[in-house]
């Protein structure tokens, strides 16, 4: 039921989104005269959203009445993105009449509903316009088969505005067609950055590994892939993510879902090798295994690898392995799963307890703080401190290690930025003070080859005059 409130939005149009929900013995809603509906979102200037749910009851038998909705709903110039669930065999009749108008239109979900040749041939013609602003496409069930797939996969590789497609496909969709679709719509197509395959029963590793290839070929395409609950796909199909696409030079992917899929330590070994290179991967969303012992008892699960992580995350044996951690990956699992993950973690014996706490600190926006702030809590120690705490044995001072490097070209490449690096040492003392301290004895060492050098000329200028 409409509120009154939002009925006097409507009508003095400032309401920016409505959700239209029929039942199966028509409209739910009687507060409201629904040809005065129709004008209103006709008319319309800030009505953006606009959600059309389960217009299959017996009011909307009337081919006139369906009509007439969805000539308004064409009508309107402010719509943006427009989602129609679960319509009937007459409403949907007029579904291309609404595409072919609607100028506007950013986004478009269709979930349940079968559109038919027409409905498909009207979203290719919105998907193939020059000017169109269509950013976002979901296509759940519905009769999406192999004569409209082709349809749709044909436009696809020459689009230039989509940027979202999410399809969740029958089940009974074969792999042949699968790879064809993929083949021909990911191909060519560089402005695509979000593709979600999540719950296709019909993937499986064949058909996830010949859209990996495709993905890992195309260097602009996708930063965001969801590959959520799909049956089909195991072990082997999971670990090709790691060894084909995201150890791809070409791959710009930044965040990766495989929630609701059972990963092995194998797997998840696989995973934590490519981070070591791959310094793009931010959100690495994995469903935590149950129970807890399978993420931090050694020997089991996941915990042989999570040492391995932490020390990709954060390498504390040089400033140099420091520095050149990864300081981009953010998370391994989903937000509402980090409390326990967090938890999970802190009864870990090993380095890897701290992982959580590391995860977090890559969440800082500026990678050269993160990079300053690890290297500052790993090797900023005065000498008490390493003689006094049994963990940092073996362990030199920041400007001892600055010092003893100057000859390795590496080093002295980031010399520039550590001498930036105010820091303070126990008392006080900032870095720069340290270093200027100690600029006597590197002037002697820089003395003395300039004297070489200048013998050197000496003898060689002796030498000719004889």
């Amino acid at each position: 039921m409409f509120s009154e409130e939002q009925i006097s939005k409507l009508k003095n149009d400032i309401f920016i989104g409505l959700d239209i929900g029929l039942d199966e013995k028509g409209l739910n809603d009687t507060s409201i005269d629904w040809s005065e509906l129709g004008q209103l979102i006709s008319t319309s200037t800030k009505m953006k959203n606009l959600v059309i749910n389960g217009m299959h009851g017996a009011k909307w038998k009337s081919k006139e009445r369906s009509r007439q909705l969805f000539k308004n709903i064409a009508a309107s110039s402010s719509i943006e993105n427009l989602t129609l669930k679960n319509l009937g065999s007459i409403t949907v009749m007029f579904i291309p009449l609404c595409l072919k108008n609607l100028a506007n239109l950013c986004s478009l979900e269709i979930s349940g509903t079968n559109m038919g040749c027409n409905g498909y041939d009207a979203l290719a013609k919105l998907l193939a316009h020059p000017n169109s602003k269509f950013e976002a496409l979901t296509l759940i069930g519905g009769d999406f088969y192999w004569a409209e797939r082709n349809k749709i996969s044909e436009v696809l590789k020459d689009n230039t505005s989509l940027k979202t497609l999410k399809l969740r496909l029958n089940d009974d969709t074969h792999t042949k067609e699968w790879k064809r679709f993929f083949s021909v719509s990911l191909k060519n197509n560089n402005v695509l950055v979000e593709l979600d395959l999540s719950d296709n029963q019909s993937i499986n590793n064949e058909v996830l590994t010949d859209v990996l290839n495709i993905l890992a070929n195309n260097t602009t395409l996708v930063t965001t892939l969801c590959l959520e609950s799909l049956g089909q796909v195991t072990s082997d199909g999971w670990r090709s993510i790691a060894t084909i696409y995201l150890q791809s030079p070409t791959c710009v992917l930044e965040s990766i879902y495989l929630g609701g899929n059972i990963l092995d330590g194998w797997t998840f070994r696989e995973f934590v090798d490519v981070c070591e290179n791959n310094k793009i991967l931010k959100n690495l969303c994995l469903t935590l295994p149950s129970p807890a012992s399978a993420i931090n008892m050694p020997r089991l699960g996941w915990n042989p690898w999570m040492n391995k992580l932490t020390r990709i995350i954060y390498n504390k044996k040089s400033i140099i392995d420091t520095y050149n951690s990864n300081h981009v990956l953010e998370t391994i699992c989903y937000p509402e799963e980090e409390e326990r993950f967090a938890q999970d973690m802190s009864t870990c014996t090993t380095i890897a307890k701290n992982l959580p706490t590391y995860l977090q600190m890559n969440r800082e926006s500026d990678k050269f703080t993160v990079a300053r702030r690890k290297i500052l809590q790993s090797h900023y120690y005065n000498q008490d401190d390493i003689k006094a705490n049994r963990e940092y044995r073996g362990y030199k001072t920041l400007m001892e290690t600055i010092l003893e490097s100057t000859d390795n070209m590496e080093m002295t490449e980031q010399l520039p930025h550590f001498m930036f690096w105010t820091g303070r040492d126990n008392d006080g003392l900032s870095l720069i003070y340290e270093l200027m301290h100690r600029m006597p004895s590197l002037c002697e060492n820089v003395g003395r080859v300039h004297a070489d050098a200048s013998a050197k000329r000496q003898l060689r200028s002796s030498k000719r005059k004889r």
